[in-house]
């Protein structure tokens, strides 16, 4: 889908590689093993500092597409409903605390990350970026892992 809007096909015009997690991506860039890979935040500030460059980003693209996902079984959700409806409701309400509290995000993450140096949390995380919208599930982004 998201190759189609540029020409693009998968396998003829476009690799598709598994390298692991986005540090990984970033990493296989900087040693000449991929040329062009997906990134986030702390990843696109490491990718700025090795002189990479943004092509494009996928929220100002309008891209409908899934970045996050919580999957269990229909075995366990039928057995253990109540737990994974509290785990959802503990997940939404810890993403909206970090995208509306940036002071606290950046020191859970400092704590958590183990950050030390300014650049990482100066970096904008989704709470400062003006195109960022409330995370809804968007049934043409689900499409694309179901095929």
């Amino acid at each position: 889908m998201f190759l189609a809007r540029f020409g693009l096909k998968r396998g003829t015009d476009v690799a598709i590689i598994q390298l692991g997690g986005l540090p990984e991506v970033i990493t296989a860039m900087e040693r000449g093993g991929v040329d062009a890979g997906f990134a986030n935040p702390p990843q696109t500030s490491r990718a700025r500092r090795l002189g990479m460059r943004e092509l494009f980003d996928l929220n100002a693209l309008g891209v409908e597409l899934q970045q996050t996902c919580v999957t269990v079984t229909t075995k366990y959700l039928r057995e253990r409903r109540p737990i994974v409806k509290s785990f959802l409701q503990a997940y939404a309400e810890g993403l909206h605390r970090f995208m509306t509290d940036r002071e606290y995000s950046v020191q859970v993450l400092k704590s958590i990350c183990g950050w030390t140096t300014k650049r990482f949390w100066t970096t904008p995380i989704p709470s400062t970026r003006k195109d960022c919208k409330n995370p809804v599930a968007h049934p043409q982004g689900d499409k694309i892992y179901l095929r």
